[in-house]
């Protein structure tokens, strides 16, 4: 049965851009995966809005429990600092304060107790949380308030663990950890820098041609996209390398390699761009047998330790 034309123009396309594209830029492939990182570790990591307000939600919990709880529990707790504060407490009502938890249990009682005035809880026969004057109604409500404080306390402490996470930069180190997995361990912005992406090397030869001075990912793309001695484009025809002699140098060959991407956005981190961006550096990366017992893992076209950016040797 023949195939319709319609159905094999875009295959002979495909075909055709795929081979132009291998025979002029013997890395694109790597090329594509080094874009796609450098997207990820441009973008801006954002503090989640944290909605619900947890404590508001555990003082009125415990402030319930509290109105439920029969008369000679409440009456240890009063708003009196002076005297009922755990700091103020003497003899015999220190050792029972003591053997009740502590200080800290202490305190969310008393406080529990003033929230039930503050709150309304129980406190009137209308309105959100009525006074409750049937005994068996009281008792039951009581069983239940004290399995729902348990369980308010426990999810509490779980809930300020994840907002302190999610909001302290020294805990959720995501941001870190996105510019280091580009740049190398300890750089602090999206920069190519010597010391933490690179070498001591000062020529093209001492940072790119042996194995020591390549410190991060960002610099083995450099090195394998070109140099001043690149005569193909073996990563993109819009790049067209340099001799790194210094700082400056590579801080103009880098700004250039990632100009050869397209436009980069200090967009939001998202999980589908850091999941993008670690499946193209897999695809990118080869792994091939030494000689000896081990494999070893590749990134760009040579096999060897060092690269001179003639075609078939990046």
């Amino acid at each position: 049965m023949p195939i319709p034309r319609a159905f094999l123009l875009p295959v002979v396309l495909a075909w055709a851009i795929k081979n132009a594209e291998g025979a002029a830029d013997e890395s694109a492939g790597q090329h594509r995966a080094m874009c796609e990182l450098v997207r990820a570790a441009s973008a801006t990591y954002t503090q989640p809005a944290v909605t619900v307000d947890a404590d508001a939600l555990k003082n009125k919990v415990e402030a319930a429990n509290m109105s439920l709880a029969p008369s000679s529990w409440k009456e240890m707790f009063t708003e009196d600092d002076a005297t009922n504060a755990f700091n103020k407490l003497k003899g015999t009502e220190e050792t029972r304060a003591k053997e009740l938890g502590g200080e800290t249990e202490w305190e969310n009682w008393r406080q529990a107790k003033k929230n039930i005035q503050k709150l309304k809880i129980g406190t009137e026969t209308t309105g959100e949380y009525p006074k409750i004057t049937n005994p068996a109604q009281k008792r039951a409500a009581r069983q239940h308030l004290r399995l729902i404080a348990l369980q308010a306390s426990k999810l509490y402490s779980k809930a300020q663990a994840l907002k302190a996470f999610l909001t302290d930069p020294s805990q959720n180190k995501i941001q870190q950890y996105l510019t280091e997995s580009l740049y190398g361990t300890g750089a602090k912005t999206d920069e190519l820098k010597i010391g933490t992406g690179l070498g001591s090397g000062v020529t093209t030869a001492t940072l790119c041609h042996a194995i020591d001075p390549r410190k991060s990912i960002a610099c083995y793309f450099l090195c394998i996209c070109g140099d001043n001695n690149a005569a193909t484009g073996e990563c993109s025809k819009s790049y067209t390398g340099a001799a790194l002699t210094n700082q400056n140098a590579i801080n103009t060959q880098w700004t250039h390699l990632k100009a050869s991407c397209g436009t980069i956005n200090k967009g939001k981190v998202t999980s589908e761009l850091i999941h993008s961006a670690v499946v193209a550096w897999k695809s990118a990366l080869t792994q091939k047998g030494d000689g000896s017992k081990d494999n070893r893992v590749y990134l760009g076209d040579r096999t060897g330790n060092s690269s001179d950016w003639q075609p078939t040797k990046t």
